[in-house]
């Protein structure tokens, strides 16, 4: 699991991003995607997802990898509740 943080069609250029602690930046298709982290279990990360929106990034959410391959969060055995703060996306 990760927590994305944005995704832009160009790298941002503000310090916001610069003091992200385990930064991982991808390039799909046009777009860059921010991400931070990178968790065994799906409570570790929603703990850093909740760090990440004190600290401003409110857009934040998490994505699950299995294999290197991005996949969805059912996919991966996290049930998604549409008004769960934590979940988001």
């Amino acid at each position: 699991f990760r927590v994305q943080l944005g995704a832009f069609k160009s790298k941002p250029t503000t310090d916001k991003y610069n003091a992200i602690p385990q930064l991982i930046v991808t390039r799909a298709g046009e777009f860059y995607r921010y991400m931070s982290g990178a968790f065994d279990n799906f409570e570790d990360a929603a703990a850093h997802k909740v760090k990440m929106v004190t600290e401003g990034y409110k857009g934040a959410f998490i994505v699950a990898y299995k294999g290197g391959k991005r996949v969805s969060l059912q996919e991966v055995g996290v049930e998604s509740i549409s008004s769960d703060p934590i979940i988001g996306k």
